[in-house]
């Protein structure tokens, strides 16, 4: 999920549709890019290199958006029952065919300086 030409002045979608849960049922972590996103196709294969060294779905976003271009604005947001759940799930998540009640939510944003 990728959002584009966001005017400057416009609500960020982090804020108005990933932290309240609207666009997950039952998703435990939702990722895309809040801003710039330029990945030219990629970012499939540098995402599963991190992942596979072991990285947590977070951080294999994050670090594969960086990767592929250093304007991106990758962003990962964790739902958990508990804000402890979803706190680990950012940190430490994999891959899990279970379900999560969205009560919480806990996000990473990383953001260019270059812009």
């Amino acid at each position: 999920m990728g959002y584009f030409n966001i005017e400057k002045d416009a609500p960020k979608p982090l804020e108005t549709d990933w932290m309240n849960g609207k666009i997950v049922s039952g998703l435990r972590m939702a990722c895309g890019f809040d801003g710039n996103a330029v990945t030219g196709g990629r970012n499939g294969w540098r995402y599963y290199g991190w992942y596979n060294k072991g990285d947590s779905i977070s951080d294999s976003w994050c670090f594969s958006g960086v990767d592929d271009n250093d304007i991106n604005d990758p962003v990962s947001v964790s739902y958990g029952t508990t804000a402890s759940d979803a706190i680990a799930n950012l940190a430490d998540g994999r891959f899990l065919t279970v379900k999560v009640e969205s009560k919480f939510a806990a996000s990473s944003e990383w953001k260019s300086i270059k812009e």
